[in-house]
């Protein structure tokens, strides 16, 4: 009673087959599921404010852009209240100022040392100043 138990050229490289498929199929749902991110760089090297009405404008990219982590930790102060909301953080900036201009103080200014930094997007430039004539 002995069955003899053949496999056809086809059926013994359905295992090497299906391995293969396997394989594919799992580097196509990891190369997916990786996040892609773009970024640029600028340089600014020496660039000035433009005087533009009462304010002085540079322009610039959006490099200080950050993103917050969408599910915030309780334990992690940094992202508090941010909520996966995007927020600008100056790091590595330097303000330089002329010492005739240091030595300036006005009045609603306490302090020479102190600058004050207002980020908005050039559509809305001629939304900000004292004077609307020209922007």
């Amino acid at each position: 009673v002995g069955v003899k138990f053949e496999m056809r050229e086809e059926e013994t490289h359905f295992p090497a087959k299906l391995r293969l498929g396997f394989f594919l199929g799992f580097l196509l749902i990891a190369f997916n599921s990786i996040r892609q991110v773009e970024s640029s760089i600028h340089e600014y090297r020496k660039e000035t404010f433009i005087p533009q009405s009462d304010a002085f404008f540079f322009h610039g990219g959006s490099e200080g852009l950050f993103a917050s982590k969408v599910v915030d930790q309780a334990s992690s102060p940094e992202n508090k209240g941010y909520k996966g909301r995007s927020f600008i953080r100056f790091e590595s900036v330097t303000f330089l100022r002329t010492k005739e201009s240091a030595e300036k103080q006005n009045a609603m200014q306490q302090y020479t040392s102190a600058v004050e930094a207002i980020i908005v997007e050039v559509k809305d430039r001629g939304r900000i100043g004292g004077d609307r004539k020209s922007v």
